[in-house]
């Protein structure tokens, strides 16, 4: 059925054009897109929406490129190639690394203040420590004193 229509000239990219306006709801976030029917290598039809269209469909290492067989016989092929706008995909990564910077820098200051608070608790079940055996010397060496009977 399709191959009849490609053969007879009749499938109007149009009204897949229309459809998929109508149908597709990011249709803003593109910047450009093209529709395009083949008979093996040669075009039969092409409708090419967006600005600096024809510059930025004919690289086809850059955006969404689908080429799909009409008919059994692989005669024939739809191919369409979508661009989207690079601020749309670039805005939302953006606002992600943003977001796990700033978390990781929130993350390195609590574990640097952490260790901060750490260290300074060291410091003072050291001092506490030293005290704590400087007070047992004290109190053992007169005990020893007594004990040893010197007194």
């Amino acid at each position: 059925m399709t191959e009849m229509l490609l053969v007879k000239d009749t499938l109007n990219l149009y009204l897949i054009d229309s459809l998929f306006q109508s149908n597709f709801p990011h249709i803003s976030e593109l910047s450009a897109y093209s529709f395009i029917t083949k008979e093996k290598d040669k075009t039969i039809d092409s409708l090419y929406f967006g600005k600096n269209r024809i510059q930025q469909l004919n690289d086809t290492t850059k955006g969404v490129y689908i080429s799909i067989p009409l008919g059994t016989s692989d005669t024939y092929r739809f191919v369409s190639h979508f661009i989207f706008n690079p601020t749309t995909a670039t805005q939302r990564m953006t606002l992600l690394v943003v977001i796990s910077g700033v978390a990781v820098v929130a993350v390195a200051l609590i574990l640097s203040v952490l260790l901060l608070q750490l260290g300074r608790q060291i410091n003072r079940l050291h001092l506490q420590e030293k005290r704590v055996r400087s007070i047992i010397h004290n109190l053992k060496s007169p005990l020893a004193y007594i004990y040893a009977g010197y007194l």
